[in-house]
């Protein structure tokens, strides 16, 4: 849509209808993540290739980045946005009052309760409430 940074745009029941979908590609993620972490401390502690003659990871793992990013298009190709890949952090995009906003939700919550506008973040986060109606471009 002109004018507007995302083409697609959710209601509330639409991005509530994705949770089950893309929870556990989150979950994949956030373990994606810490395999990262722990796989880039082996490589600092061992002066990466010098004394690992030069293999990044065991040979069972995956490459972490590699299964991150995979995952972030999997969940970012259904539209929402991804804000914190280890908090599991996703912002849906929606329309409220003619103008775009993002219903907020996080890994572990059931469903979406908060929205914030473009340019506020998790900290901004605001209720969704019934006087409230967020469209879709759906």
């Amino acid at each position: 849509m002109a004018g507007f940074f995302h083409e697609r745009h959710f209601t509330i029941e639409q991005a509530n209808s994705l949770i089950p979908t893309i929870t556990p590609l989150l979950v994949r993620i956030q373990r994606s993540v810490e395999l990262h972490e722990r796989q880039l401390q082996r490589a600092l502690s061992a002066g990466q290739a010098a004394r690992t003659n030069g293999k990044k990871h065991e040979p069972d793992e995956p490459d972490a980045l590699i299964e991150i990013e995979d995952l972030t298009v999997r969940v970012e190709s259904y539209g929402c946005v991804i804000r914190d890949h280890a908090k599991g952090l996703i912002d849906f995009p929606s329309l409220l009052d003619g103008r775009e906003v993002y219903l907020c939700w996080k890994l572990g919550e059931s469903e979406i309760t908060s929205w914030h506008e473009i340019d506020g973040g998790f900290a901004a986060r605001k209720s969704v409430h019934s006087d409230l109606q967020f469209r879709s471009t759906l």
